[in-house]
């Protein structure tokens, strides 16, 4: 199977929906990425995503939706 690649781009504003969609990439089942392309605030979210651990992605997630 070929290499799936991800580009996460930067901007804050963009953030919560980079981890939402890697969540639900990552608990679907599906392959994962072969490469994760990031830049700026994307690079949160590749990080994170790049662990793969339910745990990091809930409280990522959780501190955005708690941010003023």
């Amino acid at each position: 199977m070929k290499d799936i690649a991800v580009n996460l781009p930067g901007g804050f504003s963009g953030m919560p929906a980079h981890l939402g969609a890697m969540h639900a990439w990552f608990s679907s089942g599906l392959q994962p990425p072969g490469y994760i392309c990031t830049s700026s605030a994307g690079g949160i979210a590749g990080a994170i995503t790049v662990q793969q651990h339910e745990r990091l992605f809930v409280k990522a997630e959780e501190l955005m939706i708690n941010l003023r």
